[in-house]
């Protein structure tokens, strides 16, 4: 029977194993990370049953808001505040880390806001969540088609404002005052607010010069 479902035993696992063939024609060798036969059963089955709509339906499969975070945190690892982007992860998982991208609306950021509330933060300490969330939602559509939309996410009032921008005569003395190595490099973080690591380390992969976007 084990054969008929695609799962078996492995010798070196207690789990249930899979070996299948999706209908997109990938196959797919993996542990379904449980013990219990009918629970493997069902994983295989949802499996195969999203690779399905997703080939022949054109439905995207649900993607859990866990799987976003570690694709988010992986591209995110060679910046310098990348610990607190982890912890605020972390802070985040409460009320998301059950929930796949598709579930989240505007209720369920409101439900952030309020626990924040709750604990007395401060609104800038809740907007740097809010904000992390926007930035992985708008990952997950614009750069890892796991979306067709995405609800708005709004920043509360409130917030000292640390960041100054740069009128159009401070900007052009800035560039006036740079060695011509530079110029090119400061033009690039003046139009994209982007830090010199994360210029320096770009790499042609992750530009796309038909959309204009880095």
């Amino acid at each position: 029977m084990a054969r008929k479902t695609g799962l078996h035993r492995r010798r070196d696992s207690r789990f249930w194993w899979f070996k299948v063939v999706l209908p997109n024609g990938q196959r797919l060798r993996a542990s379904t990370g449980t013990e219990n036969r009918e629970e493997a059963e069902a994983y295989l089955a949802k499996l195969q049953y999203d690779a399905y709509r997703a080939g022949y339906l054109g439905v995207k499969p649900r993607r859990t808001w866990q799987e976003a975070v570690v694709r988010y945190l992986s591209l995110k690892a060679h910046l310098r505040d990348v610990e607190k982007q982890r912890r605020l992860c972390v802070k985040l998982d409460a009320y998301l880390g059950r929930l796949t991208l598709n579930d989240i609306t505007g209720d369920v950021l409101w439900s952030i806001v309020e626990g924040g509330r709750k604990k007395e933060n401060k609104p800038a300490t809740i907007n740097r969540c809010l904000a992390l969330v926007r930035s992985i939602l708008r990952m997950a559509q614009l750069d890892w088609q796991w979306l067709d939309s995405i609800p708005k996410v709004r920043l509360l009032p409130g917030e000292v404002e640390r960041d100054r921008w740069l009128t159009k005569e401070e900007a052009a003395k800035l560039l006036s005052f740079c060695p011509p190595h530079l110029v090119a490099l400061v033009r690039f973080a003046l139009a994209t607010g982007c830090r010199a690591r994360e210029i320096a380390g770009l790499e042609w992969d992750r530009v796309d010069l038909e959309r204009r976007t880095a």
